[in-house]
């Protein structure tokens, strides 16, 4: 057996992944986020602290809903956004503000 089937993603009191770690599917709890996920990989997945997850995904978004947009700042600007921490998504908070903020 190899050293990835034996392997416990580290978790916090609460049971959040803390740290990102490759691990099997059945290794996986709900509400655990992955990286990213293959059709057929049953040898292992990528687990990622949750928090990392809403961050990266929120960032994408909103930048490329800007880039969509089409507008132009009138000064320069950066694209900013606020998402769900941890103890909002167990409450249901999946919401996300994009900001566009003048420097």
């Amino acid at each position: 057996m190899s050293a990835l089937a034996d392997t416990e993603p580290e978790r916090d009191a609460s049971g959040q992944v803390t740290t990102t770690a490759k691990t099997r599917p059945d290794k996986l709890k709900t509400g655990d986020c992955v990286s990213s996920l293959k059709e057929g990989d049953v040898k292992g997945v990528q687990i990622v602290p949750c928090s990392s997850t809403v961050e990266a995904t929120a960032e994408k978004g909103c930048t490329s809903r800007y880039v969509a947009s089409k507008q132009q700042a009138t000064t320069p600007s950066d694209v900013f956004y606020i998402h769900p921490i941890e103890s909002g998504w167990a409450l249901g908070d999946r919401g996300v503000v994009c900001l566009v903020i003048p420097r």
